[in-house]
């Protein structure tokens, strides 16, 4: 992992510890494992020894309700309207804290081998 991965990395991880994200680590001295962080864990995650991927939703398993509770598409404000996959919105929620806290991969950590994806159900609505 290159530095500029880590530094990607621990960035999208601080922003999701307070939605309890889940962890895949490999360590060095411990055989492979789950956790799910919380604030104070960040420190125990130390890239340098541990390989650690967070589990995250593809964007594309985004149900209706999400997106209804993400995205208003009634209102014409082309400078506010957002386009993710394809879709145009215009959000009336924090979009970076809604995507976080929803687990959904709005960075492609996924594609960029960072991350790993979830398995259905592993975070429960």
């Amino acid at each position: 992992m290159t530095k500029e991965e880590k530094q990607l990395l621990l960035i999208d991880l601080c922003a999701r510890l307070p939605y309890g994200i889940i962890v895949h680590i490999h360590d060095i001295d411990v055989d492979d494992y789950d956790r799910q962080l919380i604030g104070e864990d960040l420190d125990f995650i130390e890239l340098d020894r541990r390989n650690c991927k967070p589990y995250l939703r593809p964007m594309s398993s985004m149900t209706p309700q999400e997106w209804c509770d993400l995205c208003d598409c009634r209102i014409e404000d082309d400078k506010a309207a957002t386009i993710i996959n394809g879709h145009r919105f215009v959000s009336h929620v924090n979009e970076e804290g809604f995507l976080n806290s929803h687990h959904f991969d709005h960075h492609n950590l996924i594609e960029k081998g960072l991350a790993l994806e979830s398995p259905e159900g592993m975070y429960k609505a």
